[in-house]
């Protein structure tokens, strides 16, 4: 069974988490240009993360691990999206829950979850050139 939510992206310059207020880092965002994504897990064997970009019918795709306490902190209420463009590219970033980060210069990409009974973090990572050895795969239906 797989269950998929679409997420309406907020074009805002800076995130609200909690009170606080977090500027952006243009080096810590993945370069998606889009104006909606599918947020979507795919439960088989193990469970799968697919970010659908809209604009190009791109999709990225970050297994998550077998964890359902992990998995069930993934809730739509708990992900914030905003989205902010920064020298012709639109930079997404998934808060709270979860956050996809990008190092424009080392040209890598990884996915961040934050567990919060335990507030640990369990990262996902790669670099995009070296897809063989990354998590993340990019397809186009």
């Amino acid at each position: 069974a797989k269950s998929a939510i679409s997420l309406s992206v907020l074009h805002s310059v800076s995130l609200k988490i909690g009170q606080s207020q977090q500027n952006w880092h243009q080096e810590y965002h993945i370069q998606v240009s889009m104006c909606k994504m599918k947020w979507e897990i795919v439960r088989q064997d193990a469970a799968l993360l697919v970010f659908h970009d809209a604009l190009t019918s791109n999709s990225i795709h970050a297994p998550l691990p077998r964890d359902s306490t992990l998995r069930a902190s993934f809730e739509p209420e708990h992900l914030l999206w905003c989205n902010k463009e920064v020298n012709g590219f639109f930079h997404t970033l998934v808060a709270q829950q979860a956050e996809i980060f990008n190092n424009v210069n080392a040209l890598s990409a990884f996915l961040r979850f934050v567990t919060p009974s335990t507030g640990a973090d369990l990262v996902i990572s790669g670099n995009k050139k070296l897809s063989k050895k990354l998590p993340w795969k990019v397809s186009t239906k």
